[in-house]
Formats: structure tokens, C-alpha cells, sequence
């Protein structure tokens, strides 16, 4: 097992197992976490709704809106979002 800031990784000839600790602030405009191989990207120009978007910075795709009023919330649903990836 290999530690990484906000990243913990698995990696077996069987199973890959990828677990990544949300920790954005609503406050925050924009953040991004590795998913996978893949990267998320979140952005907020009101800090209350958050575009998703998963690919690399020269190609991604919407995958959703969220709308969230406290940090916490936020990064449920991000969890949630990073389990469909």
C-alpha cells in the first residue's frame, strides 16, 4: 500500500482499489483529485454550485451539477459522484 496526500491506493494483480479523501471547502472555486486513473475537476464560480467534470485538462466531460451549502455536504456528494467513475 502506498500513501499519498489525499490519496490512499491499492493495486493488486486482482483488484484495484482506489479510495480518495474529499476534502474541498465550499469556498474554494476550484479543486481536483485523482479517481481512478482519471481525474475530477470541480469549479464554482458562486460557491454554491459546482461543476464536475472527469478527463484530463486538455479533455473533459461534464458529469454533474451540484449544489451544496456546507463543506461537508459538498464532499458527500463528491464521494458519491467518485463512485460512479
Amino acid at each position: 500500500m502506498s500513501l499519498q496526500t489525499n490519496h490512499v491506493k491499492v493495486d493488486t494483480n486482482i483488484n484495484r482499489i482506489t479510495m480518495t479523501k474529499f476534502d474541498m471547502d465550499i469556498n474554494h472555486n476550484f479543486a481536483s483529485f485523482k479517481i481512478n486513473n482519471k481525474t475530477m475537476f470541480i469549479e464554482s464560480f458562486d460557491n454554491l454550485n459546482f461543476e464536475v467534470r472527469v478527463g484530463t485538462i486538455e479533455s473533459s466531460k461534464h458529469l454533474s451539477n451540484i449544489t451544496a451549502k456546507t463543506s461537508a455536504e459538498l464532499n458527500t456528494k463528491l464521494k458519491k459522484l467518485s463512485e460512479k467513475i
